[in-house]
């Protein structure tokens, strides 16, 4: 997966003169115009796909059979997505997978913040 490593990046200056480059790339200035077009080119249409477009999908699956998730064929099929769920609960699945797309985005996206805190908070 690129996404981690596209959005990660480096501190190559000093504390006064901060000059940021990509982590696997030391070439390339981090939010630089380069840098900022493969970012949307790469994570733009990862994130709508695999954190929008999947996930809606399945529930629309799961809604339409919502009268029949329990018989073998949909549950044989789709089963994985509401194990251990009442029928009334079945969508909750949902709300559970969102919250761990919200956690995946901070954790990639909001990872340089909080090295550059814990720098300052060891700093002062």
């Amino acid at each position: 997966m690129i996404t981690p490593y596209l959005n990660r990046c480096v501190n190559l200056g000093s504390e006064d003169n901060i000059q940021k480059y990509v982590d696997k790339d030391l070439s390339l200035e981090c939010w630089g115009t380069d840098h900022f077009k493969w970012s949307l080119a790469i994570t733009l249409p990862s994130l709508l796909f695999w954190g929008l477009l999947v996930p809606i999908l399945a529930l629309v699956i799961l809604i339409k059979s919502r009268t029949k998730l329990f018989t073998y064929r949909i549950k044989s099929r789709y089963g994985w997505l509401y194990e251990g769920l009442n029928a009334q609960n079945y969508c909750w699945e949902f709300v559970i997978t969102y919250r761990k797309i919200a956690l995946i985005m901070l954790s990639v996206f909001m990872i340089e913040l909080g090295a550059d805190m814990a720098v300052r908070k060891h700093l002062r």
